[in-house]
């Protein structure tokens, strides 16, 4: 219609609505990528968190553990850069988990349920085998003065 009209004022309407036109267009497409990235980025969170429950379930970040054969930076980057799932790096991180090593129990410790023939006047609970044998007031050899509950000694 601003065609067939003789001012050129209507031209200028008609261009100025077709660029409006065009940039709501372009905007809207780029409205879409953004709620695509929103969406991986919330899918990547959720991964991030699942593999953090399974290290805080399986007490991983204490101490002492250790993941042998695997660089737990590059599952990172493989999991962020979509070549892994969160799945993939959690099975990874179990098969290649090492536990710390156990500390050394020492005779005074007690850590021996009453210990391998030394003499002793302390009561102990534990032993060798975890037997319960309340009858058994003596430890695997030596002389006690203590009763000893779950020892390795027998009736």
């Amino acid at each position: 219609m601003a065609e067939q009209t003789p001012s050129t004022e209507d031209d200028a309407t008609v261009s100025r609505i077709q660029a409006i036109a065009s940039e709501v267009a372009t905007r809207d497409s780029q409205i879409d990528d953004e709620k695509r990235n929103l969406s991986s980025c919330e899918s990547k969170l959720e991964g991030l968190r699942r593999i953090e429950s399974e290290i805080d379930h399986n007490n991983w970040h204490a101490t002492g553990h250790t993941f042998s054969g695997v660089n737990v930076g590059t599952l990172a980057d493989a999991f962020l850069r979509d070549m892994m799932t969160d799945a993939s790096v959690i099975g990874q991180l179990n098969d290649a988990h090492r536990d710390p090593p156990r500390p050394r129990p020492t005779p005074s410790s007690g850590d021996f349920g009453g210990g391998f023939g030394g003499s002793s006047s302390s009561s102990s609970s534990g032993g060798f085998g975890g037997f319960d044998d309340s009858s058994t007031t003596s430890s695997f050899g030596g002389s006690s003065s203590h009763t000893t509950t779950g020892g390795f000694g027998g009736d």
